[in-house]
């Protein structure tokens, strides 16, 4: 049975731990994440949500293509199976079908450190866990959050408003290189910038990058050039998001992430996306399937 399910449920504790020094042990590597939860304050609304299911996905599994200082060109795969799997499977990476995971009702999760207290139980058949009625901003700056399930105890901290005149991303000509203001109070946070261009392909690149949360990181000319190789479709997404990230391992990998994503615009060169024929340049038409000015 799912390890996090032979436990009793713990009371939460009386008093929670020092933002300043509690230990935070970081995302889940993806090849060992079983699930995770996440409180996100984004523009506008605050979420909590998550799910921990009996397996890892294989194509939540990317690749790495290559690697830069604190960037990485992941590229996504798109397994395939000969014969195809039956309901209820999955094609593995190595070609060969298995059991598509499932979500598992852990138990009661609680939070506490939030605007509010909160108790999520899963929703069934999904058994997924979400509040999405919850006070924005759902948390403080540099304030202790701390889940509770039934066998583990996660922490974050709270990052501060990523402050930024620096969204309109150029890509194409160089090494693309971004700003912010570094934080002002306890600064635990990390700020993780994720950039795709190719909406369309079978097995697109992304450039994940995973900065000091010091005010500026870059991404290297040979990544950029590398996800742009890798083709271009569609209308290409940026984000940036601060945020702490905590773990816990047993025969699985869970994670709490406490986020504060924004969104920028990126333009890439030589590339025109397009809903309609309109969208285009003279001489141009629009590639209704690819989303691309051709």
């Amino acid at each position: 049975m799912f390890w996090l399910l032979a436990c009793a449920t713990p009371e939460p504790a009386a008093a929670l731990p020092d933002p300043a020094t509690v230990p935070l042990e970081g995302a889940c590597p993806a090849a060992s994440r079983y699930g995770g939860f996440e409180v996100s304050v984004a523009e506008g609304y605050s979420t909590v949500s998550g799910s921990v299911a009996d397996g890892v996905v294989p194509t939540s599994v990317p690749t790495e293509v290559a690697t830069d200082g604190e960037c990485r060109l992941l590229r996504r795969e798109n397994p395939y199976c000969d014969p195809g799997c039956e309901s209820g499977e999955t094609c593995d990476l190595d070609g060969t079908c298995v059991p598509y995971p499932t979500n598992l009702d852990v138990g009661t999760v609680t939070l506490e450190g939030l605007a509010e207290s909160l108790s999520l139980t899963a929703t069934p058949p999904s058994n997924t866990y979400f509040d999405t009625d919850v006070p924005h901003p759902v948390y403080a700056a540099d304030a202790t959050i701390e889940l509770v399930a039934p066998g583990f105890t996660l922490h974050g901290v709270g990052p501060e408003a990523l402050s930024t005149d620096d969204l309109d991303w150029v890509v194409g000509d160089g090494a693309l290189a971004v700003t912010w203001d570094a934080p002002t109070g306890l600064g635990r946070s990390t700020v993780e910038l994720r950039l795709t261009v190719d909406q369309h392909g079978a097995t697109p690149l992304s450039v994940v990058c995973d900065f000091a949360d010091d005010g500026a990181g870059e991404v290297s000319e040979g990544l950029i050039d590398g996800l742009l190789d890798a083709g271009v479709t569609g209308w290409p997404n940026g984000t940036l998001t601060r945020f702490t990230a905590d773990s816990v391992e047993g025969d699985s990998c869970v994670d709490l992430l406490v986020t504060r994503p924004v969104l920028a615009t990126v333009t890439v060169s030589g590339h025109t996306p397009c809903d309609s024929f309109d969208d285009c340049p003279a001489g141009q038409f629009c590639d209704l399937v690819l989303e691309t000015c051709l």
